[in-house]
């Protein structure tokens, strides 16, 4: 896995970060049959905003997108995209 992030506050953007990360498995196991599965790369790059001050403080906003990738050329299902748009709201419920 290898993985880099950034904070953009030297640019103006204070609390917003962003990463990208890429993951490789290899040597996976059916747990079923013991055989060999195909192996995968993962792709990822994350952009976050989390307001730590004003009326936005409390909320985290994250964009995610994600590709995953089978080395074996016959695995079904693959490639694999995925783009997310995440709101959270940080609340005390006490």
């Amino acid at each position: 896995m290898v993985k880099a992030s950034y904070n953009f506050t030297r640019l103006g953007l204070e609390d917003v970060t962003a990463y990208a990360l890429w993951t490789h498995g290899w040597s996976a196991v059916n747990p079923v049959t013991g055989s060999s599965v195909f192996q995968q790369d993962e792709y990822d790059v994350d952009l976050q905003w989390i307001p730590k001050k004003g009326f936005m403080r409390g909320f985290w906003f994250r964009v995610r997108y994600a590709h995953v990738d089978s080395r074996d050329g016959t695995a079904s299902g693959f490639p694999i995209n995925d783009v997310r748009v995440i709101v959270n709201y940080d609340f005390s419920l006490f």
